[in-house]
Order: structure tokens, then C-alpha cells, then sequence
């Protein structure tokens, strides 16, 4: 697992911009932003209808979600699914949100005037007062070609939508690994420092997506970026997205409970844990202020934990995890996948743990690759920004960890037959 790091002082920062340039967040007015039309893309993702949910809470705003489908009642069931998944124990139910103040457009960032009827986009240029573009494919591996149609084009489309009719801001999310191999401490105020991304087309499409953002405030577009970390389930409750055996973070703690062992080696890593509603409230409190508007923002959880510590709660409560030298580790694996009756499943989560633990001894033979590893997002400018909003982040303890697993086992995430693969 990639061992990034964050640095949230208030000093010692490293970027292009000298520091005393840099804007203080603690002389932004905090004069409301009134956002009465809001267009949210990728409303049906993981942070993407936790900040409906937050615009729905927070706010007084009538939002018109972008959903891929072929018709309004697709379109309409497909939100209501995962509606209920997310929020069941909500109070309105989302039949009550589209009869207020939620409407729900068939389109599609990926097509030219995001895929709306002609008469709906130009409405809606002329209407609409705040983007908050969600909208991306998130997989770190695929084909070249169609993450530059989600993630780039895309963005391209969103702009020209923003670009179009009445003035609008531009609430861009983006990724810390937009930072690429670049070793060191990278900043709110970095970009393009000569990064590569070795074929990782997510963050590279991602990087480029946000070229295009900074190209556009060049021609008056007022934006704000958002620089999204490591996330995972509700502080409140532990709920995580629908999809959960696609997230690595996860498939890495179920491979640890699977095998029942852990190298010693992993001991020391600090691990980042973003709950989503915590960064879906701290967006928003951002969004909702006009001094806060045109900055880029890195939105993670500055309180790393020790993966030692996460090992530790796991055992109290109750999994069995030993704790082994790296030679003994990536043998157990070995022979493991010599196992000729082992799922697919399980193959694919040894593989994923024999890449790690191999890079992992790489980089500790290689000066190059070590760099790649440790990269420090620094989030100073962002912390007193959400300090001056009224938002802090909470701290990794015992309860928030036993919550999230209990969601996992509520959703049978760990299912009997693969644990019984290794006994």
C-alpha cells in the first residue's frame, strides 16, 4: 500500500508560490454564498450523493442531479436504490426530495452539452448558479481512451456548460494523487511539477482534467478544487459505498482477517481514513462561503493512524491476526496461490498482497522508488480554512474503527466461504 503522508503545520510548506504570497484563510470574510440552482454530475457515487444528501441538509438550494439513463423513471428508480441504501433512516424519503427542491436530469458528462435535451441545457445555462462536478470514473486501472472520455472530456464539458449563459462557480473534485511520483511535500498551491504516472491513467486523467479547470479561470471562470484523500465509511455509522469489494483499502483489511496474518513490516505505516460524511460537510461548508471560492483544497484527514493501532483493533474485536517477519509473510502467500482450489476471489487478494509486500521490499532497495512512496500532502492552508468555517476533522479511535466494521459484517462483506479457503 502506497505510504503517502500528510504534513498539516502551519509552516515549512514547499511550493511555487513563496509563502508570503499565499492567502490567509483567517481574513476570508465568512459572508454567506447564496447558491439557489445547483448542478451536481455523479450524484450516483460514493461522494457524490453523500454531497446531495449535505446540499439537501445544509442548504436552501434546488439541485438538479445529472444521472446516465436512458429515461426520467430509470433514472428516478436508480437514485431511489441507492437513496435507501445510504440514508434509510432518513426522515424525507427521496419521493419527498424530487416533489422540493430535487430534480433529476438524464445526461451524461462524457457527451457534448453534457447529453441534455437541447432545450433542457440552454435552461439550465441560463438558470443554474453553482456546478459541483462529482462525475468521474475512480478505477486506477483501465483503458487510456475512456478515462479520457469520463475524466477529461468530461471536465471539457462541464466547463463550457459553466462557460455558457449566466456566470456560475465551479466546485471541481479532484484526488491528492494528482501528484504523481513527485517526492516530498506537496501543497495546496502545487500543480505541474514535472510528475509522472507510469500508466496510472485515474490519477494522470485526473491531472489533466484539472488543467483544464485552471485553463478556464484564465477566461473569467471563478472555480475551486478539491483534492479528495482516502475515503472510507461514515464517521456517524461506519456505512461504506455499495460497491465495497472494488475499494483496495478494504480488500487489503479483508485479505489481513482472511490470511490471519500481517508482516511486521507494516507495522509503522500511517494510514490515511477520510470518513466520507466528515469530507462531504467540510466541501460544503466551503462551497457555502464566497471567500472561500477560487483556492484549491486538500480534503483529507490530517489525524494518520498506525496501521500497528488498526492491527490492535482488530484484535479486541476478535480476529485473530499474527503478526509475522516479512520472510515468513510473503512464503504463507506463495505457497497460498500454489493452491489449486482457491476462488478467483481470493486469488485476486493474494496477488494484490504479493504486489504490495514486493514493492515494499523494493523500495526499500531503491532510492528512486522509496521516493515515490513518501509523499507528504501538506493541507496547512486547507485546516485553517476549515478552521475558519467551523469545521474540524474527527480522530481514528476504537469506536469510529468498530463501526466500520460492523457495517462490513451487516453487508456480509466477509463471507464465510472464502474464510474457509484458508483453514
Amino acid at each position: 500500500m502506497m505510504n503517502h503522508q500528510n504534513d498539516c503545520t502551519e509552516g515549512g510548506l514547499r511550493s511555487e508560490m513563496r509563502s508570503e504570497m499565499r492567502p490567509d484563510p483567517t481574513r476570508f470574510s465568512l459572508t454567506s454564498q447564496t447558491m439557489q440552482h445547483v448542478l451536481l454530475t455523479g450524484g450516483t457515487g460514493f461522494l457524490g450523493i453523500h454531497l446531495l444528501y449535505d446540499l439537501m441538509v445544509s442548504t436552501e438550494a434546488k439541485v438538479y442531479c445529472l444521472v446516465r439513463g436512458k429515461n426520467e423513471q430509470e433514472i428516478a428508480e436508480r437514485m431511489a436504490k441507492l437513496w435507501d441504501f445510504y440514508f434509510a433512516n432518513v426522515k424525507e424519503s427521496f419521493s419527498e426530495l424530487l416533489n422540493d427542491r430535487l430534480v433529476l436530469v438524464a445526461g451524461n458528462v462524457a457527451e457534448v452539452k453534457l447529453g441534455m435535451l437541447p432545450a433542457q441545457y440552454e435552461q439550465l445555462c441560463g438558470l443554474v448558479d453553482t456546478v459541483i462536478h462529482s462525475a468521474a470514473d475512480v478505477r486506477h486501472f483501465g483503458l487510456k481512451a475512456h478515462f479520457e472520455k469520463i475524466n477529461i472530456a468530461g471536465t471539457a464539458h462541464v466547463i463550457s456548460f459553466c462557460l455558457a449563459g449566466k456566470s456560475k462557480r465551479l466546485h471541481h473534485m479532484s484526488t491528492l494523487s494528482v501528484s504523481g511520483d513527485i517526492g516530498g511535500i506537496y501543497t495546496e498551491f502545487d500543480f505541474d511539477r514535472g510528475q509522472d504516472f507510469y500508466g496510472e491513467v485515474y490519477s494522470y486523467s485526473k491531472f489533466e482534467a484539472e488543467k483544464l479547470v485552471f485553463e478556464a479561470r484564465k477566461q473569467g471562470l471563478l472555480s475551486s478544487v478539491y483534492r479528495i484523500g482516502h475515503l472510507v465509511g461514515r464517521y456517524s455509522d461506519g456505512v461504506f459505498q455499495s460497491n465495497i469489494d472494488s475499494n483496495r483499502y478494504y480488500n487489503s483489511m479483508k485479505a489481513i482477517i482472511v490470511l490471519q496474518k500481517t508482516p511486521h513490516s507494516s507495522l509503522p505505516q500511517e494510514v490515511e481514513l477520510t470518513p466520507i460524511d466528515c469530507c462531504s460537510q467540510a466541501i460544503i461548508k466551503l462551497i457555502s462561503h464566497q471567500d472561500f471560492i477560487g483556492h484549491t483544497y486538500h480534503i483529507t484527514n490530517p489525524y494518520f493512524i498506525r496501521q500497528e493501532k488498526l492491527i490492535q483493533f482488530l484484535q479486541q474485536l476478535g480476529y485473530t491476526i499474527q503478526i509475522t517477519s516479512d520472510e515468513q509473510f510473503y512464503s504463507y502467500i506463495h505457497d497460498l496461490m500454489n493452491h489449486s482450489e482457491l476462488s478467483e476471489e481470493m486469488l485476486l487478494l493474494l496477488h494484490a498482497l504479493q504486489d504490495d509486500l514486493a514493492f515494499e521490499i523494493e523500495s526499500d532497495l531503491n532510492d528512486d522508488v522509496a521516493e515515490m512512496e513518501h509523499i507528504q500532502y501538506d493541507c496547512a492552508f486547507t485546516l485553517a480554512a476549515l478552521r475558519q468555517v467551523g469545521f474540524t476533522w474527527p480522530t481514528i479511535d476504537y469506536e469510529y474503527f468498530a463501526r466500520l466494521m460492523a457495517h462490513n459484517e451487516r453487508v456480509n462483506y466477509f463471507s464465510s466461504a472464502i474464510l474457509q479457503q484458508i483453514k
